[in-house]
């Protein structure tokens, strides 16, 4: 009787323990995101670290978490070979042991093939139904070689506003709610995103070229987000990816205000060429137009001249309906020592976590 109460009793400490290892290593996940852009492809690493936020791993020798595609380039972003590329990804991934696997695919890299039913511009675009054939190819080619679902997204606007709130509520440990409404501001490298989050937490999102972008383009979008062309209820707005480039410049007299005192983060900005903003105090409207105003004199946004003018028609918009609102601007976040990706690739993995 005594030997069978101890063996009961081994088997449920044994049970117990495999079930504490068991949830450790399910919270300790990784995700890859293979992301096609208008200016190539990458695949982006992250892991959980034993919580519900994805930090950027390294990939093979990449310590930042990315690793470019070498077939896709900036002069030729499209992919071509659809079974080369997916035996390049494979081989990425083979470095490490990846619980999820996704694709994300830009407006800005649909643009680039070409075709004029799929422009993102136009207020009947639909990216999911754009998405290339080329690259439901390398999805099926990936699901077929990873035994696994391969899920392909096409939100830019969305996946990156999740990325931005995610990690701002992380960096600062705020609620989402405590947030809300509000207005996420995003440009890449061929295309703009506006998203805005409404009380409930819903995301209204728009997107569009931002090369040729006119001030009625932008307005229209605007409206197209917020559900009016007139005043918008606006808490907080997120100036994100090259929004934050555009208006955070080493040169600038508005760096001493937006870094507030960080002498740290100011050091970086004078001293390194790839410097990317991180969110460092909240600032005002009129912070944000004394930078416009110092970037203006200075000449503008050099590397996407179009940029910093779309970001003017915006605060045009954005003095009427935002003059009580706090802006933050960041390319990515730092926590103590540890760096926090946002962007659309970030965003899905936090999904895909989710799920």
């Amino acid at each position: 009787m005594f030997a069978r109460l101890c063996l009961t009793v081994l088997l449920l400490a044994f049970a117990i323990c495999v079930g504490v290892r068991d949830h450790t290593d399910d919270t300790d996940e990784r995700v890859a995101i293979i992301e096609f852009g208008g200016s190539g492809g990458k695949v982006v690493g992250f892991e959980s670290q034993g919580g519900g936020y994805l930090f950027p791993m390294s990939i093979g020798p990449e310590s930042d978490g990315v690793v470019p595609l070498g077939s896709l380039s900036k002069a030729s972003p499209t992919v071509t070979a659809p079974e080369a590329t997916a035996e390049e990804i494979k081989k990425i991934l083979s470095s490490k042991e990846f619980s999820k696997v996704g694709i994300f695919v830009s407006g800005g890299h649909i643009a680039k093939y070409a075709n004029e039913s799929c422009n993102p511009s136009d207020d009947g675009y639909n990216a999911s139904a754009c998405v290339p054939a080329e690259i439901q190819e390398v999805q099926l080619q990936l699901e077929k070689d990873l035994d696994k679902s391969v899920p392909i997204k096409t939100d830019e606007a969305m996946l990156e506003a999740t990325s931005v709130l995610a990690g701002f509520n992380e960096h600062g440990g705020t609620n989402p709610e405590d947030v809300r409404p509000a207005l996420v501001l995003l440009a890449g490298s061929t295309s703009t995103q506006f998203v805005y989050v409404d009380d409930s937490g819903e995301m209204h999102t728009s997107t569009f070229i931002t090369q040729g972008a006119t001030r009625a383009l932008v307005q229209e979008k605007l409206a197209n987000v917020t559900g009016s062309s007139d005043k918008i209820n606006i808490n907080n707005v997120f100036i994100c990816s090259n929004f934050a480039f555009a208006l955070v410049q080493p040169k600038s007299p508005f760096l001493k205000i937006y870094t507030a005192g960080n002498e740290q983060i100011m050091n970086e900005a004078l001293t390194e060429k790839g410097y990317k903003p991180n969110q460092a105090t909240p600032l005002t409207l009129r912070d944000v137009q004394q930078a416009v105003q110092d970037v203006a004199k200075l000449g503008g946004y050099e590397r996407q001249p179009e940029v910093f003018s779309v970001f003017q028609f915006i605060l045009e918009k954005l003095t009427s309906d935002a003059s009580e609102s706090t802006f933050f601007m960041f390319k990515e976040l730092k926590k103590d020592d540890t760096t926090m990706k946002v962007g659309a690739a970030h965003g899905e993995a936090m999904m895909l976590l989710a799920a």
